[in-house]
């Protein structure tokens, strides 16, 4: 419990903020990794550095539209 304004909230993180979490991070690390091997900046990233990130790391078939 959290004490807000004298009153008690209960904080409750659900098990997919968790996983998204987890999830998030290993797209960054991936994208961090990459731009590193590219020799490219990772923040600010240009579109182009977007672009070829994406088409050398294109989604699972089960992800793509």
């Amino acid at each position: 419990m959290t004490s807000v304004g004298g009153g008690s909230v209960a904080v409750v993180q659900p098990r997919s903020t968790a996983t998204s979490t987890s999830r998030y991070r290993y797209e960054w690390l991936l994208f961090a990794d990459w731009c590193v091997a590219a020799e490219v900046a990772a923040l600010p990233a240009s579109p182009l550095t977007l672009a070829e990130f994406l088409g050398d790391n294109p989604a699972s078939d089960s992800v793509q539209i």
